[in-house]
């Protein structure tokens, strides 16, 4: 009996804990988020975020593009920083949600 209360409480507190980690990535992303401004180097935001998801550019700019998971939820932020001439000259954030599916109720089960 004492063994398997030992266990429960072993994975209980072993999901919490992941939970946390994905709450503190979360919390850190939002605090990077806050502390961007304009004219900050790629540097200066590669130490707030680490290094971007995706990285897109044209001739005058270069876009940085960062996802982080939203606790609890299957969203994530999207972070688009864009740099010109080596520098932040915008940020812009948006909540991504899954997809949803309609089903056809006529034809269920059909792909």
């Amino acid at each position: 009996m004492k063994r398997s209360v030992k266990l429960f409480v072993l994975i209980a507190m072993t999901l919490a804990a992941a939970g946390c980690g994905s709450l503190n990535a979360f919390i850190s992303t939002q605090t990077a988020m806050s502390k961007v401004k304009q004219g900050m180097s790629r540097n200066e935001v590669e130490k707030l975020f680490g290094n971007p998801d995706l990285r897109r550019f044209d001739n005058n700019y270069e876009e940085w593009e960062f996802h982080s998971d939203i606790p609890g939820i299957s969203s994530y932020n999207k972070i688009i920083i864009r740099f010109t001439d080596g520098k932040v000259s915008t940020m812009d954030s948006s909540r991504i949600d899954p997809p949803t599916f309609r089903v056809d109720e006529k034809n269920q089960g059909d792909i």
